[in-house]
């Protein structure tokens, strides 16, 4: 939920005058004790999911009270990071109330609209690269003014084996902070050579409207990440002529910022099954419907909102994908008509 800019300031000020556990305590609503046993021993799950890109990404997930004591910290430091953003950062940043231009997937991806160059790149395995250490850093440098132990405790909190795991809700807004000097470096190289540059998570983004891009590049840019600990996927680099049709995060670039072809064949596909799952429980009578398409439901939705965000709820797409959205939701009556008939045929 969007928050006014006077409210958000008044809570990331206070924050950011915290110097002790007791005083954290205290503002987020939990023991100093819980907070250490959280800290110094984590319970955290693993299991991989599907990428969208094929193979398979490495999930870590806190359990529910470590969780619980991460999203208070997230709450706060998403507000500290607004006030402390990155010019070039465009993920995981909240907007608040009135706010003109929000800094999103769609926000990186307009940066770059009538570019006729462009090179991509990614960070492999990113927020593993950044360590206890560094978040350690983050929280005894401005804006924060934490003390050494307590700095020392919540980088423990937010942090598995010793570096940000990949599942909590804390690591994208660390992250984020934990790159801004680098951000800063990267536009300083851009701009004299009329380079955009963006950042969403570990995607970077650079267009030009003249100039192709080239290996002396890449090794720049390389050379200024690595100053950072931080490593480039070159199996994830991709570069862009002129004549190219351009992609970025995912999001082609054309007169406008459209969504890939790909998305609505996904899309499709996911709707059918939706269908085809609301069809096998009207049928068989179940009254009470699984956890698991509750969840698919909600991914479903949630990909039907990110058309309206790129495309806009008066879209076509966007209200093609509601009315079959809306088909799949509601089965034929007549299924169960059938289905009872068709026992007569059976022995």
């Amino acid at each position: 939920m969007k928050i006014t800019f006077k409210k958000l300031k008044k809570e990331a000020d206070l924050f950011c005058k915290l110097s002790t556990l007791n005083d954290l305590a205290a503002v987020i609503s939990v023991s100093k004790n819980e907070i250490l046993l959280m800290a110094f021993e984590p319970v955290y799950y693993h299991f991989t999911v599907p990428k969208s890109t094929g193979g398979q990404r490495y999930i870590e997930a806190p359990d529910i009270e470590l969780k619980k004591i991460q999203r208070r910290l997230n709450y706060f430091l998403q507000k500290v990071y607004y006030l402390n953003q990155s010019r070039a950062a465009h993920g995981y940043i909240i907007s608040v109330i009135g706010e003109k231009n929000p800094k999103t997937i769609l926000s990186q991806a307009e940066k770059h609209l009538g570019a006729n160059y462009m090179l991509n790149v990614d960070f492999s395995d990113f927020f593993h690269q950044i360590s206890i250490t560094d978040v350690k850093n983050i929280f005894q440098c401005s804006p924060f003014k934490f003390n050494q132990y307590a700095a020392y405790t919540l980088a423990k909190i937010c942090c598995y084996k010793d570096r940000l795991p990949m599942g909590a809700p804390t690591s994208p807004v660390l992250s984020n902070f934990y790159t801004r000097s680098l951000d800063e470096d990267l536009i300083k190289w851009s701009m004299p050579q009329k380079i955009t540059y963006t950042r969403f998570v570990d995607d970077l983004s650079f267009s030009s409207l003249d100039s192709p891009f080239n290996i002396t590049h890449y090794e720049q840019i390389t050379e200024i990440t690595n100053n950072y600990g931080l490593v480039l996927n070159p199996s994830k680099t991709v570069y862009y002529d002129i004549k190219d049709e351009k992609i970025v995060t995912g999001l082609i670039l054309r007169e406008t910022v459209d969504i890939l072809p790909e998305f609505y064949e996904e899309l499709d596909k996911d709707i059918n099954r939706l269908k085809a799952i609301n069809e096998v429980v009207y049928i068989t009578g179940k009254i009470q419907k699984p956890l698991m398409l509750s969840t698919f439901k909600q991914e479903v939705m949630g990909k039907i909102a990110f058309i309206a965000q790129i495309e806009g709820k008066n879209s076509p797409e966007y209200n093609h994908y509601m009315e079959k959205y809306e088909d799949a939701e509601a089965p034929d009556e007549e299924l169960s008509v059938r289905w009872t008939k068709f026992g007569n045929y059976l022995i």
